[in-house]
């Protein structure tokens, strides 16, 4: 299997890569075992969660924190909008009382003109995410 270093980092990796971000939630134990088995046979060792783990690390993050890695400026911005919303109303700082729709519409998303396009497009003025 071909190598690949990242970056200046000396780290080498596989340049076949496997995505473990659905083990645990979509993909079961054992399905996720016959992935893990299939992917070390085939002489990879790219993997996320791998690559998450020595990311957060060099960073300076404390052990366990995580990340997603994605392909792209819009792909990013748009996970970073959801999981924004997704964590608002789970420390619930929105009003339980009102129905979900009503509760986005008090949203706001404050970026400069300068923003990725895929922001604005997004989130118009007068908009939500």
């Amino acid at each position: 299997m071909q190598e690949r270093q990242v970056g200046h980092s000396g780290l080498r990796v596989s340049r076949l890569g496997l995505g473990t971000m659905t083990f645990g939630s979509q993909v079961d134990e054992v399905e996720a075992e016959e992935q893990l088995d299939a992917f070390l046979d085939a002489g990879g060792t790219l993997i996320e969660r791998r690559l998450v783990d020595w990311t957060t690390g060099r960073i300076g993050f404390a052990d366990g924190a995580d990340g997603v890695f994605t392909s792209g400026g819009t792909q990013s911005n748009l996970q970073a909008l959801l999981m924004a919303r997704g964590e608002t109303f789970l420390r619930g700082h929105v009003d339980p009382g009102l129905a979900y729709n009503e509760s986005l519409s008090r949203f706001r998303v404050f970026c400069s003109r300068d923003a990725h396009f895929s922001v604005q497009k997004r989130c118009p003025p007068s908009s939500t995410p």
